[in-house]
């Protein structure tokens, strides 16, 4: 599930792309973090160490911590309407990792049956079949 709190410090969803668009590097490969080994290059918010969802990505001499791309609304309760997310009408548009989301109502690049949501690309959860809003 990727429901975190307000400011991010429980995340625990799959996103693996710093804001600045570099894909994470896989935490058992950061010197600096050597008590935490998952085996994976996922967003993780750490204690005190940052409160938003952030990873390492290369850096000229060490790896660098870097907040990720992660939606707030993946996190913000309010925003999401329930903790899944099946009442989010807010105007998000892109995925979490940075692209643009398809037409509710087009078949294209993706066919699916969730025509009924609109003749939009917001991101959505109907149903409530997913952790939190999607497109």
């Amino acid at each position: 599930m990727s429901i975190v709190t307000r400011e991010g410090e429980k995340y625990r969803g799959s996103a693996s792309v710093s804001e600045y668009g570099v894909k994470c590097l896989n935490w058992d490969d950061v010197p600096s973090m050597p008590d935490y080994n998952p085996g994976h290059n996922y967003c993780r918010s750490l204690g005190s160490y940052s409160s938003k969802p952030f990873c390492f990505i290369p850096g000229d001499l060490d790896p660098r911590a870097i907040p990720c791309t992660v939606p707030k609304c993946v996190w913000e309760e309010e925003c999401k309407g329930s903790a899944e997310g099946e009442k989010y009408v807010g105007s998000r548009d892109t995925t979490v990792s940075g692209y643009r989301c398809q037409n509710w109502s087009s078949d294209y690049p993706h066919p699916h049956s969730y025509h009924h949501v609109g003749n939009h690309n917001h991101c959505r959860n109907p149903g409530g079949t997913e952790s939190g809003p999607w497109c």
